[in-house]
């Protein structure tokens, strides 16, 4: 009798490991949220697999082309609007398949006690976070012909400590403006990684509009990218192209 009751406590143990265990890995995924009902069916993304700014990446009728790096001016990225921090390295690329060219230029950086941050394209750490730093990435988006320029700018805080005494998901927040009438919120969220030093990269940014979601792009496998079909779609191309780059890895 005592022999069953051992079995059967031994039973219960592993059983309740089990689902600490499951509930733990349930917990350290990435979630992620379908997109809007109305931006229609994915682009799907291609991109070269060697190393280095060598190729483009392609989604729908669009291409991310001539991507290189740039020297970094700290005053180009005054509007990021942030205390302390540095931007530290730049790259531009060339977006076709619109209604016309576009001609961009992106800066990631993070405060002056930070790590330095890579281009994705160049050393394949893509957007990183860290989730006890403040990081920024910011882009100028021009339309080669007629229009107005864009500004996007997106910052991860440091993170929160919780209760249990772990760090909180980092969050990414910004927008995406035209500095008149059109405003498009950013969001995403990177995962804390306990295995590995740091947190890992967002696997997916979400674009919000007045009335819902205008765009969503996954840089994590599978690569997909929702555009809006209205006015708006050549700029959120843009944007898009430059997440895509910046999380651009090496094989």
């Amino acid at each position: 009798m005592t022999k069953r009751l051992h079995l059967c406590l031994a039973l219960i143990l592993m059983a309740a490991l089990a689902l600490l265990a499951a509930c733990a890995n349930a917990g350290n995924q990435t979630q992620t949220q379908p997109p809007a009902s109305g931006l229609g069916a994915p682009l799907a993304v291609s991109q070269p697999s060697g190393e280095g700014y060598e190729g483009d990446i392609v989604f729908g009728s669009y291409r991310v082309n001539a991507i290189q790096p740039e020297k970094v001016n700290q005053a180009d990225w005054r509007f990021v609007g942030r205390r302390g921090l540095t931007m530290t390295q730049a790259f531009s690329f060339a977006l076709s398949g619109g209604d016309q060219d576009w001609h961009c230029v992106c800066a990631l950086g993070g405060d002056k006690t930070g790590m330095p941050l890579n281009v994705g394209t160049l050393m394949g750490y893509g957007f990183a976070l860290d989730p006890t730093h403040s990081k920024a990435l910011a882009c100028i988006l021009r339309p080669a012909g007629k229009g107005r320029t864009w500004h996007m700018s997106l910052y991860a805080p440091p993170s929160k400590w919780k209760d249990q005494g772990l760090l909180a998901d980092p969050k990414v927040q910004g927008g995406l403006s035209d500095g008149a009438s059109q405003t498009i919120r950013v969001r995403a969220k990177g995962v804390v990684a306990v295995e590995t030093v740091g947190a890992q990269m967002p696997s997916e940014y979400h674009f919000l509009g007045d009335n819902g979601e205008v765009a969503q792009v996954r840089v994590a496998p599978p690569l997909q990218v929702w555009l809006d079909t209205g006015n708006l779609r050549d700029p959120l191309a843009a944007a898009v192209g430059a997440l895509l780059a910046v999380h651009r890895k090496r094989p």
